[in-house]
C-alpha cells in the first residue's frame, strides 16, 4: 500500500536501527520416530496434525532458537513512551528482521532437503511445546533465551522452531495458511511473503 512520506521516513529509520541488532543463534539436530511422532533423544512426543503431515517422510528433525536480545525489549518500552508509533513500526520491523536473519542462517547450513520452519504456537502445535524444546538446546545458558510462566518467549523478539530433515523441501504457500480465508493480505489481492 502506498505511504505518506513522514511514515516512509519512519519506516527507514527504524529499518536502519534495527540492523544494530546481532541476532543469536542456536540449533541442534534430534532424530524422529514415526507412529506416534516423537523427538527420540529428548522422548518427546510431538504427534500433532500439522507436525505429523509435514514432517511424514523426514527421519531427523532440527529445533532451532534465536533472540535479538533484551536491549531490543528495552529500546521498544522506551519508544512506547516516547514515541508509540515508531514503537508500533519497529516491533513490526522486527519480527520480520528476526525471520530474515533466521532464514539466512538455515540457509547457510548444510540441512540437504529439509522442510520449512514451523514453531509452536502456531496451527494445532501448542505453545506449550516452546517449554521442553527451550529445555533441551538450554537456550537460557547459550543465547539468554527464556520462557514465561505463559509459554511465551522473553526476549520478546525469540523463536523457537522445528526443521524436518530428510524430505522434499515444502515452501510456504498461502493455500497451507490457517489464516487463508480471513487474510487481510489475500482480500487486497496481496500476500504476506513472496512465495507463493
Amino acid at each position: 500500500q502506498k505511504i505518506d512520506n513522514q511514515t516512509e521516513q519512519l519506516l527507514n529509520e527504524c529499518l536502519q536501527e534495527i540492523t544494530q541488532f546481532s541476532p543469536k543463534i542456536m540449533y541442534q539436530i534430534f532424530t524422529l520416530s514415526h507412529q506416534p511422532l516423537t523427538i527420540k533423544e529428548l522422548d518427546l512426543t510431538i504427534d500433532y496434525p500439522d507436525l505429523i503431515d509435514l514432517f511424514d517422510s523426514c527421519n531427523q528433525v532440527v529445533v532451532i532458537a534465536c533472540t535479538l536480545g533484551l536491549e531490543l525489549d528495552k529500546k521498544l518500552k522506551y519508544y512506547s513512551v516516547i514515541d508509540l508509533t515508531k514503537m508500533t513500526i519497529l516491533d513490526a520491523v522486527a519480527s520480520s528482521y528476526l525471520e530474515a536473519k533466521c532464514d539466512e542462517f538455515e540457509a547457510k547450513q548444510n540441512f540437504g532437503l529439509h522442510t520449512f520452519r514451523f514453531c509452536p504456537g502456531y496451527g494445532n502445535v501448542p505453545i506449550e511445546l516452546n517449554r521442553p524444546l527451550a529445555k533441551a538446546l538450554q537456550c537460557d545458558k547459550h543465547i539468554g533465551l527464556t520462557v514465561l510462566p505463559d509459554c511465551l518467549l522473553l526476549p520478546q523478539k525469540s523463536m523457537i522452531g522445528l526443521i524436518g530433515i530428510g524430505n522434499q523441501q515444502q515452501k510456504r504457500h498461502c493455500f497451507s495458511c490457517y489464516l487463508k480465508d480471513n487474510c487481510q493480505y489475500r482480500k487486497r489481492g496481496q500476500r504476506c511473503y513472496k512465495i507463493d
